[in-house]
């Protein structure tokens, strides 16, 4: 038992890992190259809910718990990717 995380943060790990490996990994040296994310993989990360996630869902986001972010923020740092880690986030 974690008193940090629960079964919802572990869904949502388990989310952003298999999106980061499906779709950034693959990718993520030509985006490191090119200098630029594709808006493609912008849009598609708000909509899974991974963008804005501490903010009030009145401007879209999704009032998750702090915890969330760090689920966010560690699987980002898995990928081994600085610039998509560090664009995502800023």
């Amino acid at each position: 038992m974690n008193i940090y995380f629960n079964q919802e943060h572990q869904t949502f790990r388990n989310s952003v890992r298999q999106f980061i490996q499906s779709r950034v990994l693959p990718e993520a040296p030509i985006w490191e190259k090119q200098g630029k994310i594709p808006r493609s993989i912008w849009r598609e990360m708000g909509e899974l809910g991974y963008l804005g996630i501490n903010f009030s869902e009145k401007y879209g986001g999704s009032e998750a718990d702090f915890f969330f972010t760090v689920v966010f923020l560690e699987e980002l740092g898995r990928s081994g990717f600085g610039g998509f880690a560090a664009a995502i986030t800023v």
